[in-house]
């Protein structure tokens, strides 16, 4: 590698070329820092200086531009393919958290379904089962069945009760 050696104890995650407004061509993400090189020039930023909010860490990225938010200020470069600005997200995001792609989706499914759950009840499969049945559904048919089928269970369950 150009001007990086590297420690002992790091490995490179992901290494690719970068545009920047300060000349940087180059940018090599490992276990232990985001490292920018051009000809003249190495910087490198500590990845546990990468921001975390609600266990996101503040990694943006809108087409081939990313921004990263570090503990004191913040770097943006862009890469010259999206494949390549995916690639290098999904590296850094499985760094900071631990968890891939798809581990943080199913996550985030498991989150959704337990806020409906915990809203509608635990006849949350009844009412699933009345609105998978609906052909060619329309917002007010789901409703008015999730409406209808919540009504229900809880006559039921009233019903049970007496």
């Amino acid at each position: 590698m150009e001007k990086y050696q590297l420690k002992e104890d790091e490995v490179v995650l992901y290494k690719g070329a970068i545009t920047t407004n300060e000349g940087f061509n180059q940018l090599i993400l490992t276990n232990l820092n985001i490292v920018f090189i051009n000809e003249n020039n190495t910087e490198a930023y500590p990845t546990a200086d990468v921001k975390i909010y609600e266990n996101k860490p503040q990694v943006k990225a809108k087409g081939n531009k990313v921004e990263i938010y570090l503990k004191k200020g913040e770097k943006e470069f862009n890469f010259k393919s999206i494949l390549e600005t995916q690639k290098f997200l999904n590296a850094i995001k499985k760094l900071l958290t631990g968890k891939t792609g798809f581990e943080r989706g199913l996550i985030g499914v498991k989150n959704k379904i337990d806020f409906v759950r915990e809203t509608i009840g635990d006849d949350i499969a009844d009412v699933v089962s009345a609105v998978a049945a609906i052909q060619n559904p329309t917002t007010i048919d789901v409703a008015s069945t999730i409406g209808v089928s919540l009504l229900s269970s809880k006559k039921n369950k009233n019903d049970k009760n007496n």
